[in-house]
């Protein structure tokens, strides 16, 4: 009888694992990378389901980074707020989504299920 449970509570949306829901939105493990808004090591995987990287940084913390936001990050053209942005989201629970929609960034959080 506990192994039924615990058995479904694994399988619902990774209660007992906060990374499991992560995994699913993510091709593969992760890779080392450099963190695109700080430049400290950091990891990412692939987006499945949206253009993008899935990111675990020691000191920006996991958030998602579309395409083109990504693109911009790399070359250094980060918005002052979008560091807020995501600590902000951070602190409510959330896991941030950054996307450039011109002419700004856009910080959000991954839509519920999705993380």
């Amino acid at each position: 009888m506990l192994c039924e449970i615990f058995l479904i509570l694994v399988g619902v949306k990774g209660l007992l694992s906060p990374s499991t829901s992560n995994q699913k939105e993510t091709d593969m493990s992760l890779e080392p990378a450099d963190c695109p808004l700080c430049r400290s090591p950091a990891e990412r995987a692939p987006l499945r389901s949206h253009d993008g990287y899935s990111y675990v940084c020691p000191s920006c913390g996991s958030y998602h980074i579309g395409g083109l936001a990504y693109g911009k990050a790399m070359r250094g053209h980060v918005a002052a707020h979008v560091h807020v942005d995501v600590r902000r989201l951070q602190a409510e629970g959330e896991l941030p989504r950054i996307e450039f929609n011109a002419p700004d960034f856009v910080v959000k959080p991954v839509a519920r299920g999705k993380q």
